[in-house]
C-alpha cells in the first residue's frame, strides 16, 4: 500500500484573475477531496512521519496521505484551516518570509458561510498569512508551519545554461 502526496497552494473562489490566482484550487474541489479522504478511511501524518516510515522500513497497515499547502496563502487560514479541522485532518504549509503579511491581524475565517452560501469578499481572502495567523494555525496542531525559501526567484532560462554560478 503506498502513501499519498497532495499539495494545493491556493483553495479559493475567485470572481475575478489575480496574480497567481491560476495557483487556486476551487473550495468544492478541495472539500471534495477531503471528503472521499475522509469515507475512504484516510490518515494524515506528517513528512516527518512520511519519512520515519520510509527510513525504519515499517509495513503500512492505514491509508495514510499528506496534506502540503505551499507558499502560505491567506486563504489557507481563513478557508482552509477551519475545513480541515472539521474532517480532523493535519497539513503542512511551507512559508516564504518574504510572502508573509507583516500587520499584526488575523483575518476572518470564511468557511462556514462559503459552505451556508453566503457571499464572501474574495479580495479580503486574498495574499498572505500574517505572522499571527501562522502562530495559530501552528499552535493548533492542525497545520504544520515550515520554512519554503525565503522568497521566490526567477530564474533565466534559454536553450542554453551558460555560467549558472554567476
Amino acid at each position: 500500500m503506498g502513501i499519498l502526496v497532495l499539495t494545493f497552494h491556493s483553495v479559493m473562489n475567485h470572481d475575478k484573475p489575480r496574480p497567481w490566482s491560476f495557483l487556486s484550487t476551487p473550495v468544492d474541489i478541495f472539500e471534495n477531496t477531503l471528503k472521499v479522504l475522509k469515507k475512504k478511511g484516510y490518515k494524515t501524518i506528517s513528512l516527518q512521519e512520511l519519512y520515519d516510515i520510509k527510513k525504519e522500513k515499517k509495513k503500512i497497515t492505514d491509508k495514510l496521505v499528506v496534506l502540503n499547502l505551499d507558499d502560505g496563502f491567506l486563504d489557507n487560514y481563513t478557508i482552509v484551516y477551519p475545513m480541515l479541522k472539521k474532517y480532523g485532518f493535519k497539513a503542512t504549509v511551507y512559508v516564504s518570509p518574504d510572502f508573509v503579511d507583516p500587520r499584526g491581524i488575523k483575518r476572518e475565517q470564511v468557511y462556514e458561510k462559503i459552505r451556508k452560501g453566503e457571499r464572501i469578499e474574495p479580495d479580503n481572502n486574498w495574499g498572505y498569512m500574517s505572522w499571527d495567523e501562522l502562530c495559530e494555525i501552528d499552535a493548533s496542531g492542525v497545520i504544520d508551519v515550515q520554512g519554503h525559501a525565503i522568497t521566490h526567484t526567477w530564474y533565466p532560462a534559454g536553450p542554453i545554461l551558460v555560467d549558472f554560478q554567476e
